[in-house]
Protein backbone atom coordinates (compact mmCIF):
# COMPACT_ATOMS: atom_id res chain seq x y z
CA UNK A 1 0.00 0.00 0.00
CA UNK A 2 1.29 3.73 -0.91
CA UNK A 3 0.38 6.79 0.65
CA UNK A 4 1.11 10.35 -0.18
CA UNK A 5 0.13 13.52 1.05
CA UNK A 6 -1.56 15.54 -2.15
CA UNK A 7 -1.82 19.31 -1.70
CA UNK A 8 -3.29 18.58 2.34
CA UNK A 9 -5.43 15.18 1.03
CA UNK A 10 -4.32 12.10 1.79
CA UNK A 11 -4.11 9.37 -1.09
CA UNK A 12 -3.81 6.16 -0.85
CA UNK A 13 -2.85 3.20 -3.80
CA UNK A 14 -4.21 -0.43 -2.57
CA UNK A 15 -3.57 -1.97 -5.42
CA UNK A 16 -1.96 -1.67 -8.80
CA UNK A 17 -5.49 -0.72 -11.16
CA UNK A 18 -6.56 1.77 -9.02
CA UNK A 19 -6.40 4.41 -11.46
CA UNK A 20 -7.95 7.18 -9.59
CA UNK A 21 -5.94 7.30 -6.87
CA UNK A 22 -3.00 7.36 -8.67
CA UNK A 23 -0.57 10.31 -7.97
CA UNK A 24 0.42 13.24 -10.25
CA UNK A 25 3.80 13.23 -8.65
CA UNK A 26 5.67 11.64 -6.45
CA UNK A 27 8.07 13.30 -4.48
CA UNK A 28 7.84 11.66 -0.62
CA UNK A 29 9.15 7.94 0.01
CA UNK A 30 5.49 6.07 1.27
CA UNK A 31 5.72 4.82 4.58
CA UNK A 32 8.13 2.13 5.11
CA UNK A 33 9.83 2.37 1.88
CA UNK A 34 13.61 2.34 2.14
CA UNK A 35 15.55 5.39 0.62
CA UNK A 36 18.43 6.19 -1.36
CA UNK A 37 19.91 9.62 -1.89
CA UNK A 38 23.29 11.29 -2.24
CA UNK A 39 23.11 12.84 1.36
CA UNK A 40 21.09 12.28 4.42
CA UNK A 41 19.47 9.17 3.89
CA UNK A 42 20.11 5.44 5.32
CA UNK A 43 21.75 4.29 1.66
CA UNK A 44 23.89 6.40 -0.88
CA UNK A 45 23.69 3.41 -3.44
CA UNK A 46 21.02 2.07 -5.06
CA UNK A 47 22.19 -1.42 -5.12
CA UNK A 48 22.94 -1.44 -1.26
CA UNK A 49 19.19 -0.63 -0.72
CA UNK A 50 18.33 -3.46 -2.90
CA UNK A 51 20.89 -5.89 -0.79
CA UNK A 52 19.58 -5.09 2.18
CA UNK A 53 15.93 -6.61 1.77
CA UNK A 54 14.95 -9.87 2.28
CA UNK A 55 14.69 -11.13 -0.98
CA UNK A 56 13.30 -14.88 0.97
CA UNK A 57 10.63 -13.20 2.67
CA UNK A 58 6.77 -12.76 1.35
CA UNK A 59 7.01 -9.21 2.16
CA UNK A 60 6.41 -6.38 -0.44
CA UNK A 61 9.14 -4.34 -0.36
CA UNK A 62 9.68 -0.12 -1.47
CA UNK A 63 12.73 1.43 -2.56
CA UNK A 64 12.41 5.18 -2.91
CA UNK A 65 15.43 7.04 -4.92
CA UNK A 66 15.59 11.44 -4.65
CA UNK A 67 16.87 13.19 -7.45
CA UNK A 68 20.21 12.64 -8.44
CA UNK A 69 22.73 10.28 -11.03
CA UNK A 70 23.73 7.18 -9.69
CA UNK A 71 27.09 5.59 -11.20
CA UNK A 72 26.73 2.09 -10.74
CA UNK A 73 25.36 -1.52 -12.18
CA UNK A 74 22.35 -3.09 -9.77
CA UNK A 75 20.88 -5.87 -9.57
CA UNK A 76 17.86 -6.55 -8.81
CA UNK A 77 17.50 -10.57 -7.35
CA UNK A 78 14.69 -12.78 -7.65
CA UNK A 79 11.87 -12.08 -4.77
CA UNK A 80 9.10 -13.95 -3.10
CA UNK A 81 7.10 -10.65 -2.38
CA UNK A 82 7.21 -7.83 -5.12
CA UNK A 83 9.06 -4.77 -5.36
CA UNK A 84 8.71 -1.58 -6.40
CA UNK A 85 11.55 0.93 -7.44
CA UNK A 86 10.35 4.54 -7.78
CA UNK A 87 12.34 7.88 -8.22
CA UNK A 88 11.29 11.48 -7.46
CA UNK A 89 9.42 12.86 -10.14
CA UNK A 90 7.24 15.99 -10.27
CA UNK A 91 5.10 14.08 -13.69
CA UNK A 92 4.44 10.74 -13.16
CA UNK A 93 3.16 10.11 -16.24
CA UNK A 94 6.63 11.73 -18.26
CA UNK A 95 9.64 10.28 -18.24
CA UNK A 96 11.10 13.75 -19.64
CA UNK A 97 10.67 14.83 -15.58
CA UNK A 98 12.60 11.98 -14.33
CA UNK A 99 15.27 13.27 -12.28
CA UNK A 100 16.79 9.78 -10.82
CA UNK A 101 19.43 8.44 -13.12
CA UNK A 102 20.97 5.21 -13.22
CA UNK A 103 24.14 4.92 -15.52
CA UNK A 104 26.59 2.29 -16.44
CA UNK A 105 29.47 1.92 -19.50
CA UNK A 106 29.83 -1.64 -19.20
CA UNK A 107 30.07 -3.50 -22.88
CA UNK A 108 30.71 -6.45 -24.53
CA UNK A 109 32.97 -6.56 -27.78
CA UNK A 110 32.74 -10.24 -29.42
CA UNK A 111 31.26 -10.80 -32.84
CA UNK A 112 27.27 -9.57 -33.24
CA UNK A 113 26.56 -12.90 -35.22
CA UNK A 114 27.05 -14.51 -32.46
CA UNK A 115 23.49 -14.97 -30.25
CA UNK A 116 24.50 -14.73 -26.91
CA UNK A 117 22.14 -12.95 -24.20
CA UNK A 118 23.46 -14.06 -21.11
CA UNK A 119 26.84 -12.43 -22.01
CA UNK A 120 24.99 -9.34 -22.82
CA UNK A 121 22.92 -8.98 -20.02
CA UNK A 122 26.47 -8.54 -17.89
CA UNK A 123 26.59 -5.15 -19.58
CA UNK A 124 23.32 -4.21 -18.12
CA UNK A 125 23.33 -1.16 -15.91
CA UNK A 126 20.44 -2.35 -14.37
CA UNK A 127 19.64 -6.18 -14.32
CA UNK A 128 15.79 -7.08 -13.31
CA UNK A 129 15.49 -10.81 -11.75
CA UNK A 130 12.28 -10.19 -9.79
CA UNK A 131 8.91 -11.28 -10.93
CA UNK A 132 6.12 -8.95 -10.07
CA UNK A 133 8.45 -6.45 -9.84
CA UNK A 134 7.35 -2.61 -10.93
CA UNK A 135 9.89 0.27 -11.53
CA UNK A 136 8.64 3.78 -12.08
CA UNK A 137 10.10 7.38 -12.89
CA UNK A 138 13.94 6.20 -13.35
CA UNK A 139 16.14 6.82 -16.26
CA UNK A 140 18.56 3.78 -17.04
CA UNK A 141 21.31 4.52 -19.23
CA UNK A 142 24.34 3.11 -20.80
CA UNK A 143 26.64 5.61 -21.42
CA UNK A 144 29.12 3.56 -23.99
CA UNK A 145 29.27 5.23 -27.18
CA UNK A 146 30.88 2.00 -29.35
CA UNK A 147 28.84 -0.02 -31.66
CA UNK A 148 29.47 -3.20 -29.42
CA UNK A 149 26.38 -4.53 -27.26
CA UNK A 150 25.60 -2.73 -24.28
CA UNK A 151 22.77 -3.07 -22.16
CA UNK A 152 21.13 -0.46 -20.02
CA UNK A 153 17.77 -2.59 -18.94
CA UNK A 154 18.19 -6.61 -18.91
CA UNK A 155 14.63 -7.94 -17.94
CA UNK A 156 14.40 -11.48 -16.79
CA UNK A 157 11.43 -12.08 -15.23
CA UNK A 158 7.65 -12.85 -15.95
CA UNK A 159 4.99 -10.16 -14.91
CA UNK A 160 7.64 -7.15 -15.03
CA UNK A 161 5.85 -3.52 -15.70
CA UNK A 162 8.21 -0.75 -16.40
CA UNK A 163 6.69 3.08 -16.25
CA UNK A 164 7.98 6.55 -17.07
CA UNK A 165 11.19 5.25 -17.80
CA UNK A 166 14.24 6.52 -19.75
CA UNK A 167 16.42 3.31 -21.23
CA UNK A 168 18.81 5.08 -23.10
CA UNK A 169 21.74 3.16 -25.43
CA UNK A 170 23.35 2.71 -28.57
CA UNK A 171 23.15 -1.18 -29.24
CA UNK A 172 21.47 -3.68 -27.57
CA UNK A 173 19.44 -1.04 -25.08
CA UNK A 174 16.68 -3.02 -23.96
CA UNK A 175 17.09 -6.86 -23.38
CA UNK A 176 13.90 -8.17 -22.65
CA UNK A 177 14.26 -11.68 -22.68
CA UNK A 178 11.54 -13.68 -20.35
CA UNK A 179 7.89 -13.47 -18.86
CA UNK A 180 5.41 -11.18 -19.89
CA UNK A 181 6.26 -7.41 -19.45
CA UNK A 182 4.72 -4.04 -19.86
CA UNK A 183 6.78 -0.70 -21.03
CA UNK A 184 3.63 2.41 -20.58
CA UNK A 185 4.59 5.71 -21.08
CA UNK A 186 8.62 4.74 -21.30
CA UNK A 187 11.09 6.74 -23.53
CA UNK A 188 13.51 4.42 -25.36
CA UNK A 189 16.41 5.31 -27.40
CA UNK A 190 18.93 3.53 -29.08
CA UNK A 191 21.11 3.20 -32.66
CA UNK A 192 20.10 -0.54 -33.51
CA UNK A 193 18.61 -3.46 -32.38
CA UNK A 194 17.76 -1.95 -29.23
CA UNK A 195 15.31 -3.75 -28.30
CA UNK A 196 15.59 -7.34 -28.75
CA UNK A 197 14.98 -10.11 -26.63
CA UNK A 198 14.07 -14.16 -27.55
CA UNK A 199 11.29 -15.45 -25.17
CA UNK A 200 9.58 -12.84 -23.58
CA UNK A 201 5.70 -11.53 -24.56
CA UNK A 202 6.73 -7.45 -24.73
CA UNK A 203 3.95 -4.96 -24.83
CA UNK A 204 5.58 -1.24 -25.25
CA UNK A 205 2.44 1.37 -24.88
CA UNK A 206 2.44 4.93 -25.79
CA UNK A 207 6.09 5.13 -25.39
CA UNK A 208 8.66 7.13 -27.26
CA UNK A 209 10.93 4.98 -29.64
CA UNK A 210 13.65 7.35 -30.27
CA UNK A 211 16.30 6.59 -32.95
CA UNK A 212 19.97 8.21 -32.01
CA UNK A 213 22.99 8.04 -34.78
CA UNK A 214 22.83 8.14 -38.38
CA UNK A 215 20.41 5.90 -39.07
CA UNK A 216 20.65 2.52 -41.45
CA UNK A 217 19.52 0.08 -38.27
CA UNK A 218 16.87 -1.25 -37.25
CA UNK A 219 15.00 -0.84 -33.92
CA UNK A 220 13.96 -4.36 -32.96
CA UNK A 221 15.73 -7.94 -33.18
CA UNK A 222 13.53 -10.71 -31.98
CA UNK A 223 15.09 -13.83 -31.00
CA UNK A 224 12.49 -16.18 -31.59
CA UNK A 225 13.78 -19.42 -32.65
CA UNK A 226 11.23 -21.59 -33.21
CA UNK A 227 7.13 -21.88 -33.71
CA UNK A 228 6.64 -23.25 -30.10
CA UNK A 229 8.14 -19.98 -28.20
CA UNK A 230 5.90 -17.65 -26.81
CA UNK A 231 8.06 -14.65 -27.47
CA UNK A 232 6.42 -11.77 -29.26
CA UNK A 233 7.28 -7.58 -29.34
CA UNK A 234 4.07 -5.50 -29.78
CA UNK A 235 4.75 -1.78 -30.15
CA UNK A 236 1.05 -0.26 -29.05
CA UNK A 237 0.43 3.61 -29.79
CA UNK A 238 3.97 4.73 -29.54
CA UNK A 239 5.78 7.56 -31.42
CA UNK A 240 8.95 6.16 -33.34
CA UNK A 241 11.18 9.24 -34.42
CA UNK A 242 14.91 10.29 -34.32
CA UNK A 243 16.26 11.35 -30.81
CA UNK A 244 16.45 15.12 -30.16
CA UNK A 245 20.06 16.30 -31.88
CA UNK A 246 20.76 13.33 -33.47
CA UNK A 247 21.26 13.07 -37.56
CA UNK A 248 19.46 10.30 -38.74
CA UNK A 249 18.91 10.05 -42.50
CA UNK A 250 15.36 10.41 -43.53
CA UNK A 251 13.40 6.50 -44.79
CA UNK A 252 17.21 4.82 -43.44
CA UNK A 253 15.51 2.85 -40.50
CA UNK A 254 13.69 -0.16 -40.31
CA UNK A 255 10.88 -1.32 -37.99
CA UNK A 256 12.78 -4.52 -36.77
CA UNK A 257 15.10 -7.46 -38.41
CA UNK A 258 14.35 -11.09 -37.50
CA UNK A 259 17.33 -12.26 -35.17
CA UNK A 260 15.69 -15.24 -34.88
CA UNK A 261 13.85 -17.67 -37.63
CA UNK A 262 10.63 -17.29 -35.96
CA UNK A 263 10.48 -13.26 -35.46
CA UNK A 264 7.12 -12.23 -34.06
CA UNK A 265 7.08 -7.70 -34.04
CA UNK A 266 3.78 -6.00 -34.25
CA UNK A 267 3.68 -2.28 -34.53
CA UNK A 268 0.42 -1.26 -34.22
CA UNK A 269 -1.50 2.31 -34.04
CA UNK A 270 1.77 3.74 -33.80
CA UNK A 271 3.21 7.37 -35.79
CA UNK A 272 6.42 6.36 -37.37
CA UNK A 273 8.39 8.95 -38.64
CA UNK A 274 10.47 9.93 -41.78
CA UNK A 275 12.85 8.11 -41.00
CA UNK A 276 11.47 5.15 -41.29
CA UNK A 277 12.27 3.03 -45.11
CA UNK A 278 9.73 2.36 -47.37
CA UNK A 279 10.41 -1.46 -46.81
CA UNK A 280 9.48 -1.20 -43.15
CA UNK A 281 11.29 -4.26 -42.13
CA UNK A 282 14.78 -5.73 -43.31
CA UNK A 283 16.14 -9.41 -43.49
CA UNK A 284 18.45 -10.39 -40.97
CA UNK A 285 22.29 -8.70 -41.30
CA UNK A 286 24.42 -11.77 -40.38
CA UNK A 287 24.48 -15.36 -42.09
CA UNK A 288 20.69 -16.56 -43.47
CA UNK A 289 17.90 -13.88 -43.53
CA UNK A 290 15.36 -15.47 -41.09
CA UNK A 291 12.23 -13.99 -43.32
CA UNK A 292 10.61 -17.35 -44.33
CA UNK A 293 8.66 -18.00 -40.72
CA UNK A 294 8.45 -14.42 -39.65
CA UNK A 295 5.78 -12.44 -38.44
CA UNK A 296 6.44 -8.60 -38.64
CA UNK A 297 3.19 -6.97 -39.00
CA UNK A 298 1.31 -3.34 -39.00
CA UNK A 299 -2.19 -2.45 -38.00
CA UNK A 300 -3.38 1.42 -38.80
CA UNK A 301 -0.03 3.31 -37.86
CA UNK A 302 0.58 6.82 -39.17
CA UNK A 303 2.64 9.60 -40.22
CA UNK A 304 4.94 9.66 -43.45
CA UNK A 305 6.98 6.31 -42.69
CA UNK A 306 3.67 4.34 -42.24
CA UNK A 307 3.86 4.60 -46.10
CA UNK A 308 5.80 2.41 -48.48
CA UNK A 309 5.82 -0.74 -50.62
CA UNK A 310 6.87 -2.91 -47.35
CA UNK A 311 9.51 -6.05 -47.37
CA UNK A 312 7.54 -9.07 -49.10
CA UNK A 313 7.74 -10.97 -45.46
CA UNK A 314 6.04 -8.56 -43.35
CA UNK A 315 1.92 -7.88 -43.44
CA UNK A 316 -0.91 -4.67 -43.10
CA UNK A 317 -3.48 -6.28 -40.46
CA UNK A 318 -6.98 -5.14 -39.92
CA UNK A 319 -7.17 -6.01 -35.83
CA UNK A 320 -4.69 -4.97 -33.33
CA UNK A 321 -2.74 -7.52 -30.98
CA UNK A 322 -5.04 -7.32 -27.75
CA UNK A 323 -3.12 -6.87 -24.41
CA UNK A 324 -4.39 -10.18 -23.34
CA UNK A 325 -2.82 -11.93 -26.15
CA UNK A 326 0.82 -10.37 -25.16
CA UNK A 327 0.61 -10.31 -21.07
CA UNK A 328 -2.20 -12.69 -20.48
CA UNK A 329 -5.96 -12.87 -19.70
CA UNK A 330 -4.86 -11.17 -16.05
CA UNK A 331 -2.66 -8.37 -16.96
CA UNK A 332 -4.76 -5.73 -15.10
CA UNK A 333 -3.83 -7.79 -11.60
CA UNK A 334 -0.51 -7.12 -11.81
CA UNK A 335 -0.30 -3.69 -14.22
CA UNK A 336 -0.34 -0.51 -13.08
CA UNK A 337 -3.92 1.00 -14.65
CA UNK A 338 -3.13 4.96 -14.30
CA UNK A 339 0.09 4.29 -16.58
CA UNK A 340 -1.84 2.02 -18.99
CA UNK A 341 -5.46 1.57 -20.63
CA UNK A 342 -6.01 -0.37 -23.98
CA UNK A 343 -6.61 1.47 -27.08
CA UNK A 344 -9.82 1.80 -28.79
Amino acid sequence: MWSFALLGVLVTCVSARAILDAPPTRQSPPQGATTVCQDGCTFKKIQSAIDSLQDSASADHTVFIFPGTYTEQVTIPAMKGKLTIAGWTSNTLSADANTVTIQSGAFEARNPSVSSPTADESTATVINRAARSALYNLNIRNTHGGDEQAVALAALNDRQGYYGLGVFGRSNTLLAQTGAQLYARCTIQGVNDFIYGQHARVLISQAAVAVAGTGGGSITASGRADSADPGMMVLDRCSVQAAAGSNVASQSVFLGQPWGPWARVTVQKSELGGLIAPAGWTSWSQGGSNTQHAAFDEVDNTGPGASGYRAVFASRLAVAVTPEAVLGGDYKDWTDQYYYSPGS
